[in-house]
């Protein structure tokens, strides 16, 4: 199995902690995104974040979420997507000689840890890795997965499609935020799994026993005529 580069687990963890299935943000506040940040020793946690900068933090996220969501054939939203790219303008980042980036002297401590994301992501789309972290095609579940196939060819998070354990059919459905997989299809499919055979089938299925049974006797039969001496000429 393709491990998760650090990079990309770094970038993954943040998509996340918009939880659509749940219905849960980590990041609803300055404060639970300070919370969040210290928990990476990597990004610099400051004390506290400005209503301003959790702003931009939240845009980076959508836009991130968006772009991921391409990947699985979703249309991305342009509004979302310029909002990122207009927080992201407020971050300057420094290019050294050997290549490396860093956030620009001078960047405010609060904004440090979104500049340090956004060189992740940009380390992952420069390395084409970035191509594997895309947002669950099931609506409802919209969870950021790290594709581990070998085409890179998965569009769900999990083989079911969402992040259950159960094995279910699915249909196909419409939502609002386009096409895709419905829970309400998907409970309805599974109500009615397997599926009612049709008349023909189930006039196969009738008949079949019956052709065995005569073949047998056919056959009982005639290896008692070859082996009868009435039968020797």
């Amino acid at each position: 199995m393709l491990a998760t580069p650090a990079l990309a687990a770094l970038v993954e963890a943040f998509a996340n902690t918009l939880d659509v299935d749940e219905v849960t943000d980590a990041l609803a506040t300055p404060e639970e995104l300070a919370a969040w940040l210290r928990e990476y020793e990597e990004l610099d946690a400051p004390d506290a974040i400005s209503p301003e900068a959790h702003r931009d933090y939240l845009a980076l996220r959508a836009g991130l979420r968006e772009e991921m969501g391409a990947r699985v054939g979703d249309v991305p939203d342009p509004a979302l997507l310029a909002a990122a790219d207009e927080a992201l303008a407020a971050h300057p980042v420094a290019v050294s000689v050997t290549g490396a980036l860093r956030p620009a002297p001078g960047t405010p401590a609060d904004r440090l840890p979104l500049t340090r994301l956004a060189i992740a992501w940009s380390s992952l789309v420069a390395t084409g890795d970035a191509a594997r972290l895309k947002r669950c095609a099931e609506h409802t579940c919209a969870w950021v997965f790290w594709d581990v196939s070998k085409n890179r060819s998965r569009r769900w998070c999990s083989m079911q499609g969402l992040r259950q354990p159960q094995q279910v059919p699915y249909v196909r459905g419409t939502e609002a935020g386009g096409g895709g997989l419905t829970r309400a299809a998907t409970a309805a499919s599974a109500s009615r799994w397997p599926p009612t055979p049709s008349p023909l089938t189930a006039r196969f299925r009738s008949v079949t026993p019956r052709i065995w049974r005569g073949l047998f006797v056919c056959s009982g039969r005639a290896g008692a005529i070859i082996r009868s001496p009435q039968s020797t000429p």
